[in-house]
């Protein structure tokens, strides 16, 4: 297994440690709110040589805005306090998917990790 692959994991596992998140390692065919993934968003140098390996955790929210706005509100410090133990959070922010029925709303989450 590479190590992406044992990153994505890691990544899917410390996830589903969160009341309510359904923590998995690629985008569910349908999601549904709490389901979250993490996207490999590349490499950089580090110190020291290693790579620092960038992420976008993914979090499927509830469609309408409102309870959107409330469920990031009850979730965010669990989402935090679950990645911590593997990777650094380094923003949280919504967004607006494309998808083929339209804008899909979700919250990004940017961690770097070794």
């Amino acid at each position: 297994m590479s190590s992406i692959d044992v990153l994505r994991q890691e990544l899917a596992d410390a996830l589903s440690t969160a009341a309510g998140i359904k923590g998995m390692t690629k985008r569910p065919t349908t999601p549904r709110t709490g389901d979250a993934w993490p996207i490999w968003d590349g490499a950089e140098r580090g110190d020291g040589g290693a790579f620092m390996m960038s992420w976008r955790v993914r979090v499927f929210l509830p469609q309408d805005e409102v309870a959107a706005s409330t469920w990031i509100d009850a979730n965010l410090d669990a989402l935090y306090d679950a990645i911590t133990p593997v990777a650094y959070v380094e923003s949280f922010r919504p967004v607006a998917v494309p998808a083929s029925s339209g804008e899909q709303l979700a919250l990004d989450i940017t961690v770097r990790s070794e």
